[in-house]
Formats: structure tokens, C-alpha cells, sequence
């Protein structure tokens, strides 16, 4: 039998479940990522509660907040405790025009800032785009085009992995995991590492969908206590729990 014939016949043999195979993990992910838009496009508004903690060239930051969001894409974050100078108590909003406005305990006056600003931003220079659901969609879409990306599940969660082969477009992580919700497909934690180690943890809880957020609140003088007054469920009103603090590595006194 000729060589190139021989070839061609091995080729066929264990090429085309290779090739299928791979076609089969990237249609996995893409409906994946179908099914996570559908999500995303279901909500008008949400709130959640966010513990995390982040590293970088030795130093590392806590902080747990309450966030808010509302169609087109208003978003806001209330810091409830962080190890930041200035954080507890402080309120950021994103700006129709694409910048922040932040109102810090210890400065009296807001002040308007890119949304990249590192006063309003993690150490690792997450920032309020990636935080929320249209954000976090954007990322794994973009994940899905320049990274190695794998998806897997179990009864409870689901798990989008990438590795990515250039850590200057990834904030410096080689690799990360995000989990999903196994039945709602909300977010529960992203992870970040770098040669191994775990340098970024975020969770996401306690989400109150669709309850009508009033346009005021994504005003940064609005102060988000009256959403119980006014009768709308809201995350305002949980308590800084055990779980929250240990998620965030917030420090013991």
C-alpha cells in the first residue's frame, strides 16, 4: 500500500473523531453562551451581593457591596465594607456617558472619574464593566475568541474554564473559572489564577430579579435604605453574614 494512501486511511480513522470531538465542545460552549444571552436578556433589573478579594505584587484588598442593575445599563455599587482607605460606605454609579461617579466616606464631594480610575476599580483593574451580567457576557464571549475555553457541569453548577495563551489581554491570569447556577445560569464566582495560585475570588449572591429598581437609585446621592421604605425587596436589607466575610478574606479584628 502506498505511504500517502496509508496515511490518508489513518487520517479518516482517528482524525474525524478528533475533529468532531472538537467541533462537538465548541457547539457546547456556543449554546452554552446562547442559552446565558437568553438569560441576560430576560432581565430588566437585578441586585446581588458581592464578596471579593484580589492580589497583586504582594498587597491584597477585601471588600463586600451590594450591587445594582437596570436596563439599558445603569449600575451601582454600595462598598459596605472593604479594607480600602475610604471604602466603607462608599457608593459608585455608571454613567450613561461611560464614566463613574463615586461618593467616598471620607471625601465630601463626588467626584467623576474614568471608569478605569484605579479609585474605582480592584487592584487587578476589574471595574464595573466586568461586574455586571452584559459585562460578564461581553468576557466570555471575548474569552470564547482568544482563549482555550472549556465547559463542564454537574447537578449544581456550571463551570466555564478558559486558559489564556496572552495574560496582557486577561489583567495577567493565565487561567479562569466562572461558575454558573446549574438551572438559573446566573453567576456564582469567578476565579482568577496566575502560575497556579488563586489571586482573584468573587461570589455573587442573594439576587432580587425584576422588582422594579426606580431610576432614582442610580443616582449617587440616592441613598439605597429608602428601597425598604418604599416597599421593594432589595439586598439592603441582609445583613453582613459569616459567609460574606470569610468569601472576601475580610481581616478579624
Amino acid at each position: 500500500m502506498r505511504p500517502v494512501l496509508l496515511f490518508l486511511i489513518v487520517l479518516m480513522v482517528f482524525g474525524v473523531p478528533a475533529i468532531r470531538a472538537q467541533d462537538s465542545a465548541t457547539l457546547g460552549v456556543e449554546a452554552f453562551l446562547s442559552r446565558y444571552a437568553a438569560v441576560v436578556s430576560g432581565i430588566a433589573d437585578y441586585q446581588c451581593r458581592i464578596a471579593d478579594w484580589s492580589m497583586l505584587d504582594g498587597e491584597e484588598e477585601s471588600r463586600i457591596a451590594n450591587f445594582y442593575f437596570q436596563r439599558p445599563r445603569l449600575m451601582r455599587m454600595d462598598i459596605i465594607i472593604g479594607t480600602r482607605f475610604g471604602d466603607n460606605g462608599s457608593r459608585a454609579v455608571y454613567l450613561p456617558s461611560g464614566r463613574v461617579e463615586a461618593n467616598m466616606r471620607r471625601i465630601p464631594f463626588p467626584r467623576v472619574l474614568d471608569s478605569d480610575h484605579s479609585l474605582v476599580t480592584t487592584i487587578r483593574g476589574r471595574s464595573l464593566l466586568d461586574t455586571d451580567l452584559i459585562g460578564i457576557q461581553r468576557v466570555l464571549e471575548t474569552y470564547m475568541a482568544t482563549g482555550s475555553v472549556t465547559l463542564r457541569s454537574d447537578d449544581r453548577s456550571t463551570f466555564f474554564e478558559v486558559e489564556h495563551g496572552d495574560t496582557a489581554d486577561s489583567g495577567g491570569l493565565d487561567r479562569e473559572v466562572i461558575r454558573f447556577d446549574a438551572r438559573s445560569l446566573l453567576p456564582m464566582s469567578a476565579d482568577g489564577f496566575k502560575s497556579g495560585a488563586l489571586v482573584q475570588h468573587f461570589v455573587f449572591s442573594d439576587y432580587v430579579l425584576n422588582v422594579g429598581l426606580p431610576t432614582e437609585l442610580f443616582n449617587v446621592r440616592y441613598d439605597s435604605e429608602r428601597l425598604v421604605g418604599e416597599g421593594i425587596p432589595t439586598v439592603v436589607s441582609i445583613a453582613v453574614r459569616d459567609v460574606d466575610l470569610e468569601e472576601s478574606r475580610f481581616p478579624a479584628d
